[in-house]
Parts: structure tokens; sequence; C-alpha cells
């Protein structure tokens, strides 16, 4: 069985899961096949069994290894002439519990799953779906980001940070501050340049936050937090508003294309959308500061 997901107007195609078996975040997005007018994004076919030229790697070369704290996930990315070949771990120092195979373009996957465990299974399909999503969408300038957004008088809201800054409990602080405000997504929204300006959708990633909501709204602003003693709020300057987007992009940032790529997206985002820079406590009044200044001032 196959299905299709789309988001951002982007679709992308599953093959090998039973419909038991797909994680119940990207039920809002599956589409109809006939509903699919291009050619998807990427492929992935899911498997239980290691193939032949998974389990060969002699002429892979190791490129790139995502290390962060204990309890994250850990990356290996390999590159040969074949294409890429991923390893995932659930945390740093855990076993490899998933290999993700793709050809040069990312335009079709192979996943194996190493284990029988339904939590496995369901942590291997979101980030090899994230991954593949984030480097082949780059081509129709969107971003996939590290980001909280909330949406309050029909805009979106992208609140960026390293983890533990604060940018779920400052998402939350306008939800109890506004009576409009919702969320739209708590940890990889999409943002996209359309002809019609720069739109943020929600996506089937919502990091610990059960929030998988098929919507979108206009881009109103980016907010990048600090944690501070006092809350007070600027404009970033350009260079410091590319640098704040570029550091919340997924991708393939140590290959020089997708560097580029991603400075020609990032660039037409911040002409289109300003970037603020917050230094906030976690309480309603940063909120009420945020709000009256990015969606006032801005305008």
């Amino acid at each position: 069985m196959c299905i299709y997901c789309a988001i951002g107007g982007l679709a992308f195609k599953v093959e090998g899961l039973a419909f038991s078996e797909v994680p119940g975040n990207y039920q809002p997005f599956i589409v109809p096949e006939a509903h699919v007018e291009a050619t998807p994004l990427f492929i992935l076919r899911v498997s239980d069994r290691l193939t032949d030229s998974l389990s060969e790697k002699g002429d892979w070369t190791l490129v790139h290894n995502d290390i962060s704290e204990a309890d994250m996930p850990r990356l290996e990315i390999y590159q040969s002439s074949r294409g890429w070949l991923i390893n995932m771990s659930m945390t740093r120092d855990s076993e490899i519990c998933a290999m993700l195979q793709a050809s040069e373009n990312f335009a079709e996957a192979e996943l194996v799953v190493c284990s029988p465990i339904a939590a496995v299974r369901d942590f291997a399909i979101n980030n090899a779906t994230m991954l593949l999503f984030a480097f082949t969408a780059l081509k129709y300038k969107a971003l996939e980001l590290h980001a909280s957004v909330v949406v309050k008088d029909e805009k979106g809201y992208l609140f960026l940070g390293k983890s533990g800054t604060g940018k779920s409990t400052h998402s939350r602080m306008w939800q109890e501050a506004f009576d409009d405000a919702w969320l739209l997504n708590d940890d990889n929204p999409v943002v996209r340049i359309e002809d019609d300006g720069v739109w943020v959708y929600g996506s089937p990633w919502s990091g610990k936050t059960p929030c998988y909501k098929n919507a979108r709204a206009r881009v109103g602003a980016f907010v990048r937090l600090h944690q501070a003693p006092r809350n007070s709020i600027t404009k970033a300057r350009p260079s410091k508003a590319y640098v704040e987007i570029y550091g919340s992009c997924s991708g393939l940032k140590f290959t020089e294309a997708v560097r580029d790529e991603l400075y020609e997206v990032i660039r037409k985002v911040i002409e289109a959308v300003p970037v603020w820079e917050l230094d906030c406590l976690p309480n309603h009044d940063a909120a009420y500061l945020c709000c009256e200044s990015v969606s006032i001032k801005s305008t």
C-alpha cells in the first residue's frame, strides 16, 4: 500500500506501510493520489530487512555526524557514488535503529527499520520524512524550520531559538494572553515563498507537542528568543536576521550547493518579513510586548 501526504502544496509518497501502521500525525496531511498534480517530492519505501546495497558500506564516506544532547536523536550521514546513507539512533548513545538510503537528489529513498517496535518505526518514519522533505522542498522555495508558531489575527508568528530557550513557553504565553491566538506547530513548521507572499504551514512534525494542523497563515514576523532578566525587543539588522533564520533551518548545510540555495531563499524571506530579537522572561508581559511590536510596528 502507499499513501500521499501534502504540506505547503508539496506532496510526497510513502510505500510499504499498512494503513494501520501510518503514524497518526500524518492523518491530517493524507491526500488522494488523484489530487497529486505533480511528481511527488520524493518516494519513500519502508522495509524491515536490509538489502545488499544497504549492508555494504565499503565505499561510503562519513560526511557528517550529528551528535546532540544525550537524550536527542543521532544521525550519521554517509555519501558515495550511489547517493546517501543515513543511520539513525533514538539517542546519542543508543544503537542504530534505522537506515535511510537515498538517491543523490533524494527523490527516491528506502527506509529500513531494524526493530518491530511501533515506537521505533514511528521515530524512523518521522525522521526520514522530515529529512527528505527538507532536502527536496528547498528548490520550491520552502524551508523546514525549528520553530514554534502561533497564529493571531490570521498571521503566523514564528519563535526561533535553541532547544530549551522557551519557544513553546512563549507560544503558550500568547495563547493565554490573547483569546484569538492558536498554535499552528510547535517544532517543525514549513515556510514557503509563494506568488502572493510568504506563508507558514503546519506539518506532521511537532516535537513533543501533539499539534498536527493542516493549516497555513501568512507570516507576520520571525522572533528570535533570548532568556533574559527583563523583557525588551529590537528589530534585527538584515545580516543578523539571516543568521537567525539560517540557524533554524534544516538541510544539508555542510554542502556548498545547499548553502547557496538556502542563502537565496532566506534572502527573499527577510526582504519580505521582519525579524525581531526578544529578550524575555517566561511571562505574559513578554507576550504583550512582543505582540504589540511585531504586529503594529512592522506593518
